[in-house]
């Protein structure tokens, strides 16, 4: 059995005879695009209570079981997927027990920055 040099091998080219792109500078930075991203502040309550009153009016003419909601102690809207024959809750975003973890981080938010002064 013979063993060849390295560099007599033909069938990878060698490393100088690979010839980078020419548009290629290994100095350019790729910078991601920045996002588009217009920060406003929250609407009004009363502008999601419309919404959700829309929303709810436009169920009704589908004669879908959904509900949508504003949940006072959190501030968040809540969406219900009701069985419309028995009026029982399917499925509720966010759920009970995510609106009441809210509730609780809340509670305890004004316990934890409170300062004497």
């Amino acid at each position: 059995m013979a063993i060849s040099p390295i560099s007599n091998h033909t069938t990878d080219p060698a490393p100088s005879a690979i010839k980078p792109d020419a548009n290629f500078n290994i100095n350019d930075t790729v910078k991601p695009a920045a996002p588009n991203v217009i920060k406003t502040a929250p609407p009004p309550v009363s502008e999601i209570k419309n919404v959700a009153a829309t929303l709810n009016r436009l169920a009704q003419t589908a004669s879908a079981g959904v509900s949508f909601q504003h949940d006072e102690s959190t501030g968040k809207t809540v969406i219900k997927v009701m069985d419309t024959e028995t009026g029982d809750v399917i499925r509720q975003i966010p759920g009970e027990e995510a609106l009441a973890l809210s509730r609780a981080i809340d509670a305890q938010q004004g316990i934890l920055l409170k300062t004497e002064s």
